[in-house]
């Protein structure tokens, strides 16, 4: 029976992806690159400590660095972005969604690639911090997404095994990770952005299928 739900942060409980998205896809039309946004879909989910870009400057033989590139896609967006309330685009069935799992007795989990800044103003902003019993990021870790270590240590932390634990993702890099240390995933949908979402075990279009799956589970256990 499931226990503990584990939520990554952009693209499951905050609709950040589908933004940066667009923003992304302003900037590459203003400087004439001649990238397609979808090359960078390898970003989602990641973390600092990997390295997508240089595939991506060779492939598309860009005479710029990593850090000149990613400067000029991200730079002053990033600061819109940043200065966003996410509230503004938290999924509107995310606060009953983690309300209803507390009030069942099941643990949550916040677990991100971001940074530990970012993770506490975004739920802060969008009032559901104190939803969750434990919040991490891979900025803690020697490994990130896609390895499994982040998982690993939320199995530790609420000394849980594997199968009682359900991990929600949308990224290939995240549903990677959560794979990797045994645990079910389900993948958030995004209609906006193209994602490799074939190794989870179920896509879902709205995290009430997360209550309705515990549902269901408690069911078949009675």
């Amino acid at each position: 029976m499931i226990k503990a739900v584990f939520f990554d942060l952009d693209g499951v409980l905050i609709d950040s992806e589908t933004i940066q998205h667009q923003y992304l896809k302003e900037t590459i039309a203003e400087l004439k690159l001649g990238v397609p946004a979808e090359a960078f879909i390898a970003l989602i989910g990641s973390h600092k400590s990997l390295n997508p870009w240089d595939q991506i400057i060779a492939k598309y033989e860009l005479r710029l660095s990593r850090e000149e590139l990613a400067a000029q896609l991200f730079g002053h967006r990033r600061n819109r972005f940043l200065a966003l309330n996410k509230r503004e685009i938290l999924f509107p069935e995310v606060p009953e969604v983690l309300q209803q799992l507390r009030m069942r007795g099941i643990w949550t989990a916040c677990v991100s690639s971001s940074s530990p800044d970012y993770i506490e103003k975004a739920l802060t902003e969008c009032g559901i911090r104190e939803q969750f019993d434990l919040i991490v990021s891979s900025d803690n870790f020697q490994r990130s997404k896609p390895a499994p270590d982040i998982y690993l240590y939320c199995l530790d932390f609420f000394q849980l095994s594997s199968d009682a634990c359900l991990a929600v993702e949308d990224s290939p890099i995240g549903i990677a990770a959560a794979k990797a240390a045994g645990l079910e995933v389900m993948a958030r949908i995004n209609p906006e952005i193209d994602l490799d979402q074939s190794a989870a075990q179920q896509r879902i279009s709205s995290l009430k299928a997360v209550l309705d799956y515990v549902n269901s589970e408690v069911r078949e256990h009675v």
